[in-house]
């Protein structure tokens, strides 16, 4: 566990606006190691107006959720990254036919699951603020429209980002 003690301020990092500390012990982030010469690259910036002791609660915290993140990332990597890595590396003229990559296909600006997507067919969208009203404002939308990313219909529709918006990354 990281105490208060394994902060030093860096001077020269530091300015009027922001205290800069480095850590003097070794954490472990994502099952990484971070020790000795690498700890140098580990800055944590508290405001001007802030004391470490007021705060280092938070960041012990904060180091500790960070390093827990790695499952959550890894999943994340695994099913929405790993499907578009996928047809980045198929020919030009190969693509993969899924709900992630249709244009009815939107995430959720407030967050979706894993392996989730929503289907907006038969539903015109101009902005990301539609998609917001949607989800918002119709409380049966998110069961009757949530998908698996590679779930497919026979109204696949390809994403065409200069005709057609669609909150999706793809």
């Amino acid at each position: 566990m990281i105490k208060e003690s394994d902060f030093i301020k860096n001077n020269d990092e530091s300015d009027s606006n922001y205290t800069c500390y480095n850590l003097t012990t070794s954490i472990r982030i994502f099952n990484h190691l971070i020790a000795d010469e690498n700890l140098e690259e580990v800055y944590i910036y508290v405001s001007g107006n802030g004391e470490l002791t007021a705060i280092i609660n938070y960041i012990i915290h904060y180091i500790d959720w960070f390093s827990s993140c790695e499952n959550v990332l890894k999943s994340y990597y695994e099913n929405k990254l790993n499907i578009k890595y996928l047809q980045k590396s198929l020919p030009s003229n190969i693509n993969l036919e899924c709900c992630q990559s249709c244009r009815h296909g939107n995430f959720c600006p407030y967050g979706d699951s894993d392996n989730e997507i929503f289907c907006f067919k038969d539903i015109v969208i101009n902005s990301k603020h539609d998609v917001c009203e949607y989800f918002s404002n119709n409380s049966t939308f998110i069961n009757e429209r949530s998908r698996k990313l590679l779930d497919f219909c026979t109204e696949y529709k390809l994403i065409l980002h200069d005709k057609y918006y669609t909150y999706n990354d793809w």
